[in-house]
C-alpha cells in the first residue's frame, strides 16, 4: 500500500484474491475498520460519484490461518477492502447479530459467490458477496487465535482457475458455518433492555 497506510497500520497484511466463485476468507477482526477514500487504479486520484461526493471504502484487518508458502514472514494477517456490494454484505451480516459494527475479536467470513450482469462492455462484471459475522464474546478475552478455515474453502480461495466442485463445497461449508454462528447467537441471552432498533442511515463504522 502507499501513502503511509502500512506505517499507520503497524505493518503488512496481504490482500485476498477473490477471483473465482466460492473464494472465501475467514478470521478474527484485529482492529476497527479504517475509512479511506477510493482511488483510481491507474491515476491514483480520489474517485467521486457523479454529484461530486467522494467514494469511500473500509479497510479491515483479520487474522486467518492462511499462509503463503513462498513468504516465510507471512503471519496469516489479511487485509479486506470493503466497498459497494462487499460492504453491504458485511453490513447485512452485522445487522443480523444486532451488533453496532465490526469489533476486534469478532469473527468475519467473506465469500465471493459469483458475478452479476456486466453493465458496460468495457467493465468487468460486478462481484457478488455473502458474509457472516459473530460478535466477540464479552466473557472471553480477545487472544487473537483465528478459527482455521475449512480445507475446501481455503482451496477455492487459492485456486487460480474456477473449480465448480470446490466452489460448491465451499458454499456448503459456509452455509454450515453460518448455521453454527446463528445457533451460537440464539443461545446467547440478550440483556433485558435490548429491543430491536430500526437503523437509519449507514451503520456507525
Amino acid at each position: 500500500m502507499s501513502d503511509g497506510f502500512d506505517e499507520f497500520m503497524g505493518g503488512g497484511g496481504q490482500t485476498v484474491p477473490f477471483e473465482v466463485a466460492g473464494a472465501t476468507v475467514s478470521g478474527l477482526v484485529l482492529a476497527r475498520p479504517e475509512k479511506r477514500p477510493q482511488t483510481d487504479i491507474d491515476s491514483g486520484e480520489a474517485k467521486h460519484f457523479p454529484d461530486g461526493s467522494p467514494m469511500y471504502m473500509f479497510v479491515v484487518r483479520i487474522q486467518t490461518d492462511l499462509r503463503d508458502p513462498d513468504d516465510p514472514t507471512d503471519t496469516g494477517e489479511r487485509v479486506l477492502y470493503l466497498k459497494w456490494k462487499s460492504l453491504e454484505a458485511v453490513r447485512s451480516a452485522i445487522r443480523l447479530t444486532g451488533a453496532k459494527g465490526l469489533e476486534p475479536g469478532g469473527h468475519l467470513t467473506l465469500t465471493m459467490i459469483g458475478f452479476g450482469p456486466r453493465k458496460k462492455a468495457a467493465h468487468n462484471p460486478p462481484k457478488l458477496w455473502s458474509a457472516s459475522y459473530v460478535p466477540p464474546d464479552p466473557n472471553e478475552a480477545f487472544m487473537g487465535q483465528p478459527e482455521p478455515p475449512q480445507p475446501a474453502a481455503q482451496a477455492a480461495a487459492q485456486s487460480p482457475t474456477y473449480d465448480p466442485a470446490a466452489a460448491r463445497e465451499a458454499m456448503r461449508q459456509l452455509a454450515e458455518q453460518q448455521a453454527r454462528n446463528q445457533q451460537r447467537l440464539l443461545s446467547t441471552p440478550l440483556p433485558p433492555a435490548a429491543q430491536p432498533v430500526q437503523v437509519q442511515g449507514p451503520p456507525p463504522f
